[in-house]
């Protein structure tokens, strides 16, 4: 009797891995930006979308080009932009919607409304997965996520659709 042949886990998942991702990427894409999407545009986006993309231009992004801007709504209606900041010791920078986050607690609030991203390039540029965490710890899962690029509009997400299963712990400093 021959020995069963096993492939290392990592080999299995590799595959499975890179197609989810690919098919995430793909079915969000093609989630359809329609003209009633980019419609719903509010003058309130509008300023948040100004503010992050000028953050955007003063990102330090010298390793990788890949310069991103964030707007964050608190509840209370205050608006803190972010911009990605890149350090030559991986993974010392830190990103735009990081930048954002730190600039709405500095200030004293707690609770996001709302977020704006735009990036630079044709990728979709959703949040990784440290600052759908990090949002998570400040945001409900029906939280507004919109995604600009150069070309406009690309994506309207609810932090739930990206993190749908976001590690939470009890906190009442939070609230």
């Amino acid at each position: 009797m021959e020995a069963p042949f096993f492939l290392p886990a990592s080999l299995l998942l590799r595959p499975i891995i890179w197609r989810t991702f690919a098919e995430t990427q793909r079915d969000v894409m093609n989630k359809g930006v329609t003209a009633a999407m980019a419609q719903e545009r509010s003058e309130r986006e509008d300023e948040m979308l100004q503010l992050a993309a000028a953050a955007r231009e003063e990102a330090y992004a010298p390793y990788s080009g890949y310069r991103v801007g964030a707007c964050i709504e608190s509840e209370e209606g205050l608006l803190f932009a972010g911009c990605n900041v890149e350090n030559a010791s991986y993974p010392e920078g830190s990103c735009a919607e990081t930048g954002a986050l730190a600039a709405m607690v500095a200030a004293g609030q707690r609770r996001v409304r709302h977020l704006v991203l735009t990036a630079d390039g044709e990728r979709l540029c959703t949040p990784c997965g440290g600052c759908r965490q990090r949002l998570s710890e400040f945001a409900g899962p029906d939280t507004p996520v919109i995604i600009y690029g150069d070309d406009g509009l690309r994506a309207r997400l609810t932090l739930g659709e990206l993190l749908p299963h976001a590690f939470d712990l009890p906190n009442d400093a939070a609230g």
